[in-house]
């Protein structure tokens, strides 16, 4: 399982199993989202996802990094309204065939090796947890684009007034990039924006403590499609 760091493993896997155990003690009041992701071939990330008692196809949201909440960038989409078995309908206890998805993970493969976490969209009171296999896993790497930079750094300077922080980024030069794309992402929130940048560094200033993640790829052409894969993730929090 690729997740986004090791201190994080634990962490990711006791939410998610008292998560399941929360949903079930509340399943008379609550209905339960399910679901489980098949794999990725071809681009696409494929596997089914209900709410559990309903007849209804439900949206599917895939996260990149982590789920909901917990470093994830919630970068594709999709509904769970493809052709499925009996097995799953009688998961879902739905009566219904419909709850298959297929999500096209092309246009986001700078992400490559980054994990993979799709949560069915319950709209009946439940939580829509991570479905099962979440974080197992990750976005294909692209090919013949710009080589990820190497020495990705962060210096944060807490000297500056009004509770605020500098956050200054670095790395180092990629051959024949013309620009890099900075990932920028709100932890808690899962509130992610990408940056253009000419130069080898960034400079950003953040309430003191702001929880975020940062990335670096580099580009060539003008084009935003020719980035090559993100560098590993540093944390600022």
């Amino acid at each position: 399982m690729s997740l986004l760091s090791n201190k994080k493993k634990t962490a990711l896997a006791s939410v998610l199993f008292f998560s399941s155990i929360a949903i079930a003690n509340t399943a008379l009041a609550q209905a339960s989202s399910k679901g489980y992701i098949d794999g990725v071939a071809s681009d696409n990330v494929t596997g089914w996802a209900c709410t559990e008692g309903y007849a209804e196809s439900v949206d599917v949201h895939v996260y990149i990094g982590g789920y909901a909440g917990n470093y994830g960038a919630l970068l594709a989409s999709g509904v769970a309204n493809l052709s499925s078995d009996a097995l799953v309908e009688t998961e879902c206890d739905s009566g219904y065939y419909f709850h298959r998805f297929q999500v096209s993970l092309a246009g986001i493969k700078r992400f490559g090796g980054q994990s993979i976490w799709v949560h069915g969209i319950n709209t009946h009171g439940g939580i829509s947890i991570p479905i099962l296999n979440s974080g197992t896993y990750t976005v294909p790497n692209p090919s013949g684009l710009p080589s990820t930079p190497t020495g990705f750094d962060i210096d944060i300077d807490v000297s500056v007034p009004l509770s605020l922080e500098s956050r200054a980024l670095t790395w180092n030069t990629v051959a024949g990039a013309s620009y890099y794309r900075v990932s920028q992402l709100r932890g808690d929130t899962g509130v992610h924006y990408e940056s253009l940048v000419t130069g080898t560094s960034l400079n950003i200033t953040r309430p003191y403590g702001y929880p975020e993640r940062y990335m670096v790829a580099a580009c060539s052409g003008t084009s935003v499609t020719t980035c090559g894969k993100y560098s590993a993730p540093i944390y600022a929090n």
